[in-house]
């Protein structure tokens, strides 16, 4: 017979605090720099991530459109 875990109720669970109260995680065409602006707007603690952006279209591609932020996004 196997054990069944015991939960432990949420009130009495200890109080975490959120360093991070927003997070984004990274979506194609939707995560650039216009974005991350628009959402440290919000609040300065939000957790940003960019788009993946491979090897070949920062070769091959727009670099400034691509790897460019402003100083505004790491407020």
């Amino acid at each position: 017979m196997t054990e069944v875990p015991t939960l432990i109720p949420l009130s009495t669970r200890p109080k975490q605090t959120l360093t991070h109260p927003l997070s984004v995680a990274p979506m194609m065409d939707r995560t650039d720099r216009h974005f991350r602006y628009f959402m440290r707007q919000m609040t300065r603690r939000t957790l940003l991530y960019t788009e993946m952006v491979t090897v070949g279209a920062i070769l091959h591609g727009d670099r400034t459109r691509l790897l460019g932020f402003s100083p505004e996004e790491n407020r």
